[in-house]
């Protein structure tokens, strides 16, 4: 019941936020001569997603590629989709805070009081990933992609459903790949591994980093996987430097005293 309670609390919020994205559009309205109202505007067919669908292709299709719409569905379930990764991203010190409260009567009062502590950089990685996937890397792959067709001089297309999956199935994978240091961290933290076990096995980490890579990238070029596994080895890095001075405290040497 407690896991039901907790999954329907995490679901309100999606839907919330995503509702309100969904449904609303960010506009200006003249309600005086002399002022201006610069925000929220219920407007379902120029909602806020569907501004940030021309935000994205403005900032992400290359040039001489166009963008179009193929069937008449198509937009809407864009738009929809923007929703949803809005309502995680937003939604994501919930997401945390929820999971955490509900492991926690499991843990030690320790690792319970850190779990909660875990949502503040839980949240922050996960925006940092998707500000550094949109920044610095869904660009680049769409452009090499797209190169070897404008190479050719061959008119190229992209739908808009296609995009926006890539984007959003990018802006998840690095979110959730940027997770890395804080499980590192909490693995050590709660006695499951020493901190050398990070450094005693950095090659299985850099095969399991790749297959990672290769699983949760949207297309199948090889290219794209890379850019997924660059930046994991350097957070792999750094969540070893990170941890190399700290001792894994064994669950065992807790008394049941100790538990709540």
């Amino acid at each position: 019941m407690e896991l039901k309670g907790r999954a329907i609390k995490i679901l309100l919020t999606l839907i919330g936020i995503a509702g309100f994205v969904f449904i609303f559009g960010i506009h200006e309205v003249q309600i005086t001569e002399d002022f201006k109202y610069v925000g929220p505007v219920p407007n379902p067919f120029q909602n806020i997603a569907s501004q940030i669908i021309r935000i994205i292709i403005n900032d992400m299709v290359p040039e001489g590629v166009l963008p179009i719409v193929t069937k008449p569905g198509e937009a809407i379930f864009s738009a929809l989709f923007v929703a949803i990764f809005v309502g995680i991203l937003f939604g994501m010190p919930v997401i945390a805070y929820e999971l955490g409260a509900f492991v926690s009567p499991g843990l030690y009062p320790k690792e319970r009081s850190m779990v909660l502590k875990l949502i503040a950089p839980i949240s922050l990685l996960f925006a940092g990933g998707v500000i550094f996937a949109y920044v610095f890397v869904i660009r680049i792959a769409l452009d090499f992609l797209y190169r070897f067709a404008l190479g050719v001089e061959a008119q190229t297309f992209i739908a808009i459903p296609e995009l926006i999956s890539f984007v959003l199935l990018f802006l998840i994978a690095f979110g959730a790949s940027f997770q890395l240091p804080v499980i590192m961290w909490f693995l050590t933290y709660v006695g499951i591994v020493e901190p050398k076990f990070w450094k005693d096995n950095i090659r299985m980490a850099i095969v399991g980093i790749v297959i990672f890579g290769a699983v949760i990238t949207p297309d199948g070029s090889g290219i794209t996987m890379w850019l997924v596994a660059a930046p994991m080895f350097i957070l792999y890095g750094v969540g070893y430097l990170f941890i190399r001075r700290l001792k894994a405290r064994p669950l065992e040497e807790e008394t049941e005293i100790e538990r709540e």
